[in-house]
């Protein structure tokens, strides 16, 4: 069976797979490394993939090196040098939204790709369970670590920190089917920068 952060994988590479080749692809909080795998296996070089994450040590893709560095700070790259920036399940872990779109704007080229997946916090399973807890599910700082989902990302907030950044190319909502309704656990957005002559 195919795990959850596997079929995120899947889905942003379908997003992005007429765009990777000749191109240099910037994944923020890379994570394990399993997404720069992929990559690679459909023909992307090392050097056209940059993987950073606050951990690097869990960083597990051979042939390519993990970048240490804090998202909630400024980006160590140079302006206007990425075509995409992805960020797999990274936002929420942030402690700010609208920085994190600054940056992935000011490192991109012009009609440059950003791909942004959250958890899904306004899926039918996430309100009835903030209905009876108060709470969201999967959000609240971890025990013995600082870097929980901390920051819910709801679709109208994106959308205001997006305004005069991108333009939304394409939403997915991805996750499992339930038998009796649908659940799903994970937003994908397709976002493309945009550059006004104003």
């Amino acid at each position: 069976m195919t795990s959850t952060i596997a079929h995120i994988h899947k889905k942003v590479f379908e997003l992005i797979q007429d765009d990777i080749l000749n191109t240099q692809i910037l994944d923020v909080g890379a994570g394990d490394g399993e997404f720069e795998k992929l990559l690679l296996s459909y023909g992307v070089t090392p050097e056209n993939i940059i993987a950073c994450d606050n951990c690097p040590e869990r960083f597990g893709a051979k042939g390519l090196k993990c970048i240490k560095m804090d998202l909630d700070e400024d980006w160590r790259f140079n302006s206007e040098n990425f075509d995409i920036v992805v960020s797999i399940e990274t936002a929420e872990h942030l402690k700010n939204l609208w920085h994190h779109l600054d940056e992935a704007y000011r490192v991109l080229k012009q009609n440059g790709i950003l791909i942004l997946t959250t958890p899904n916090v306004q899926n039918f399973v996430a309100r009835l369970y903030y209905l009876f807890t108060s709470k969201l599910p999967g959000f609240g700082v971890l025990k013995g670590y600082d870097f929980g989902h901390i920051l819910p990302i709801f679709d109208s907030i994106l959308e205001g920190a997006i305004n005069g950044k991108f333009i939304i190319e394409k939403r997915v909502r991805c996750g499992k089917t339930l038998k009796i309704l649908p659940f799903a656990p994970t937003n994908i957005w397709k976002l493309r920068k945009v550059i006004y002559d104003g």
